[in-house]
């Protein structure tokens, strides 16, 4: 937790907000927007390797207690999966090892926080589809 930037809508506020308080922005209601959540989301349709791998991670966001604010882990698992597709340029050797990887951080006991942030959204799916080590 301690020096990853907030990425929440908190902080997304509080750097509107001027060094004297005052907005910089006009209030407006919120936007909502309709995500597709059911596995396989439409990218992944006809693609087995690419299901596959989007159940496998959403296997290993769900393997435990579900903390307060839970996101939906198949939305989470289908954007992981998407980022790493893209960025490894298909369903490559290089894609299939780092896949297995975030499962295995994900279901590590040893490290829980990591999946409750990606779960709780500290941690945005596509910046946890690149991280290193």
């Amino acid at each position: 937790e301690v020096g990853l930037p907030r990425t929440d809508s908190i902080a997304s506020n509080m750097s509107d907000v001027s060094q004297d308080g005052s907005s910089s922005r006009k209030a407006s209601p919120p936007t909502p927007t309709v995500r597709q959540t059911a596995i396989p989301p439409r990218p992944l349709e006809g693609d087995e390797v690419r299901v596959k791998c989007a159940k496998m991670l959403v296997d290993a966001l769900k393997c435990g207690d579900m903390p307060d604010g839970t996101l939906d882990p198949e939305d989470l698992a289908a954007r992981i999966e998407e980022k790493l597709f893209d960025s490894h340029r298909g369903t490559t050797d290089k894609y299939k090892a780092s896949l297995r990887s975030r499962v295995f951080n994900l279901r590590d006991k040893k490290n829980p926080a990591l999946r409750e942030n990606v779960l709780t959204g500290v941690v945005a799916p596509e910046r946890f589809a690149v991280m290193t080590t």
